[in-house]
């Protein structure tokens, strides 16, 4: 853009989306948790408590299940079924992933896919999927 004195002035700007991803621990069993979590009215992050905007498709964190509870990772289809999962170094598979449709905090409806364990655990548990 230039001025009528000739002065010349540019602007750039840049916009980056990042899916969100959510993680967390509950004691709601799994079936509850994807009959709530796929209700158009209910907002994803009110029910895992955990979310951060991937700027990678691995996630790796603690879980503190004390008193029963079981893990849940929320992550975009895009992603895939995770290629690796461990327990600290070890691999882990007792695990179920389903596809789930949840709606955003901007009520825009996205999928996503549910990692979740098939049971309570009552300690703290390191949990690293890779894709």
């Amino acid at each position: 853009m230039t001025d009528a004195a000739g002065k010349t002035a540019s602007a750039n700007s840049q916009v980056i989306w990042k899916f969100a991803n959510y993680y967390g621990v509950s004691s709601l069993d799994p079936a509850s948790m994807i009959s709530q979590i796929q209700n158009p009215g209910q907002y994803a992050g009110s029910l895992i408590q955990n979310k951060r905007l991937a700027s990678t498709k691995a996630e790796n964190h603690d879980y503190n299940c004390t008193g029963g509870k079981y893990i849940y990772v929320l992550y975009p289809v895009s992603y895939g079924n995770p290629a690796s999962v461990k327990n600290g170094s070890f691999d882990f598979s007792d695990y179920t992933v389903t596809n789930v449709t949840i709606t955003d905090m901007f009520g825009i409806a996205r999928q996503y896919k549910l990692f979740y364990t098939g049971y309570q655990t009552g300690s703290n548990v390191n949990i690293n999927i890779i894709n």
